[in-house]
């Protein structure tokens, strides 16, 4: 298995996330899903993966975040039409990895409360210079 994606996109992934939000909204376990990385920087490239981390319920069980991830990945593959997805559950993940998709992501796809459109804010993190745009 190597450690590097080569598997082109040929298709616009970008099409797909109105489905994707309108998907995670009927999630009850899913507070928000976060688009970071190449795709929500605008620089991806035909080799890019597209990245997205979800922080599900604060009473969601951890034994089950493993459990959580596969059926995520297999809607998101799904609806996206690729393999080439990274999914990070930040509820599980590194401190320091959770921080930097907090902090250097630039947009949101937010669920909270069965309440998700479409729409972008813009918000400026003042130490690194870099926005994150949360579409609520």
């Amino acid at each position: 298995m190597s450690l590097y994606r080569f598997k082109k996109i040929e298709h616009n992934v970008m099409e797909y996330i109105p489905l994707l939000i309108e998907k995670m909204r009927i999630d009850g376990d899913i507070v928000a899903i976060f688009l970071f990385g190449s795709y929500a920087e605008g620089k991806q490239t035909p080799v890019s993966d597209i990245d997205l981390a979800v922080l599900v319920d604060g009473d969601f069980p951890p034994s089950r975040y493993f459990e959580k991830e596969l059926e995520l990945l297999a809607i998101i593959t799904s609806l996206l039409k690729t393999d080439e997805v990274d999914l990070v559950i930040l509820n599980h993940a590194p401190p320091a990895l959770s921080y930097r998709i907090l902090s250097k992501g630039q947009y949101s796809l937010v669920n909270l409360l069965g309440n998700s459109v479409w729409r972008k804010r813009n918000y400026h993190n003042e130490k690194s210079g870099k926005g994150c745009s949360l579409l609520v």
